[in-house]
Order: C-alpha cells, then sequence, then structure tokens
C-alpha cells in the first residue's frame, strides 16, 4: 500500500500513519510518502507506531522543514523500516545508535 502525499505543499506536522497496520496483512509493504512539502515541526514517533505487523516499511520526508532528532527508538518501535529518507530537512542530532540493530533497513539519508 502506497500512501503519497510528496509535492502538495501541505504543512504543519507531520501526520500519523494514515492508514492502521494492524489491520493490514503481514506480507504488506506500506510506503509514507510526503516529500517535497512544507512540514514542519519535530521528526515524530508516531509516524513509525504499531509498523512491526508489516512485512517492509518506507518512509519518505525529504525536501521539507522537520526539525529536531530523529526518535532514538525508531529501531525498536518499527523493526520492519526497509527505507528512511529525511534529508533536505533541519534535523539535529546524530543517528539514533537502534537503527543499527535493523538488519534488512537498505536506504538511510
Amino acid at each position: 500500500m502506497i500512501h503519497n502525499f510528496g509535492g502538495n505543499n501541505f504543512t504543519g506536522p507531520i501526520p500519523w500513519l494514515p492508514v492502521a497496520p494492524e489491520r493490514l496483512r503481514m506480507q504488506t509493504t506500506y510506503a509514507f510518502i510526503a516529500s517535497g512539502n512544507k512540514l514542519t515541526g519535530s521528526f515524530s514517533g508516531s509516524l513509525f507506531g504499531k509498523c512491526d505487523g508489516l512485512n517492509a516499511m518506507i518512509v519518505n520526508v525529504s525536501n521539507n522543514k522537520l526539525s529536531g532528532q530523529i526518535p532514538f527508538k525508531i529501531g525498536t518501535i518499527c523493526r520492519s523500516l526497509r527505507v528512511l529518507d529525511a534529508s533536505a530537512n533541519q534535523i539535529s542530532g546524530s543517528i539514533p545508535q537502534s537503527l543499527g540493530d535493523l538488519n534488512l533497513l537498505f536506504f538511510l539519508t
């Protein structure tokens, strides 16, 4: 399932996932694409809530105005994360150590 909200000039904070992952089957790959908007606020951990029931999760929130740190528990709350593109934002701090525990993460920028 793909939710592509890219390039729409949306403003405000990152939304919570627009789908309930617990309703999806384990074999589902879920992509949340919101690149090229004007999203602001902190990089919210709620974006990754309950994604462990998915086969794979892809998140692209690049080219926005997000700030703060990547949630330090991201690697423990979203073991199905395969792609995270948060480039061209105003994110600060270090890369969470828990991302190193994601054996199937193959793209991080």
